[in-house]
């Protein structure tokens, strides 16, 4: 359990790829080997950030290496959010890797493999984002990201309050992750009062 706790906590330093692990703590970690699984956008749309992400784990998987702390990171590419590759790679990872610990970066990513990773009880840890969904899929299912209903009631809130609009129309795209912040927006904005004049989804 130790082994698992101060994992979560360097996945957590990983994702900012800004944060300095220091502290005698880190001395748990010598001379033990920890293998992770990333789950990324490596390829399609969202290729751009999975490839950041990639990156700040990589400088920090290699200043942790210089500290004398094994980490072996094995990078599955699911080719922006498609759930069929996602799980394939949870498999591949759990199952034949044998990894301590997941990464993945959206919520939208970790809908088909919370339940993998919750099975075999192995951590997986969010890097972008979270919403009530990660909340509720089990005890070992993290995130380190912003909560995407809080994003969207804080929009209304300063809209209401600092900007004192009373009435708003909603643009929003088409896809999960907007859905919630538009969503969360709305309800927030009416319960305070005010009015929706419309709301539309685009492609």
């Amino acid at each position: 359990m130790k082994k698992i706790i101060w994992t979560i906590i360097i996945l957590a330093v990983m994702a900012g790829a800004v944060f300095f692990f220091g502290g005698e703590g880190r001395d748990v970690l010598k001379n033990d080997s920890i293998k992770i699984g990333a789950i990324l956008p490596l390829t399609g749309d969202l290729a751009f950030l999975g490839e950041e992400i990639k990156k700040g784990i990589d400088l920090a998987v290699s200043e942790y290496k210089d500290k004398g702390i094994d980490i072996n990171v094995i990078y599955e590419d699911d080719q922006s959010l498609s759930q069929v590759v996602a799980v394939n790679a949870a498999n591949k990872l759990l199952n034949i890797d044998k990894i301590d610990v997941g990464l993945t970066m959206l919520v939208e990513e970790s809908r088909s493999i919370a339940p993998i990773f919750n099975k075999k009880e192995i951590p997986l840890l969010l890097l972008w984002d979270s919403n009530n969904f990660i909340q509720g899929s089990g005890d070992y299912i993290f995130s380190n990201g912003f909560s995407t209903e809080l994003a969207g009631e804080s929009m209304a809130d300063f809209a209401y309050n600092r900007l004192k609009i009373r009435t708003v129309a909603i643009i929003g795209h088409i896809d999960p992750w907007a859905d919630i912040i538009t969503r969360s927006f709305k309800d927030k904005f009416e319960i305070m009062g005010a009015e929706l004049y419309t709301m539309n989804n685009l492609i």
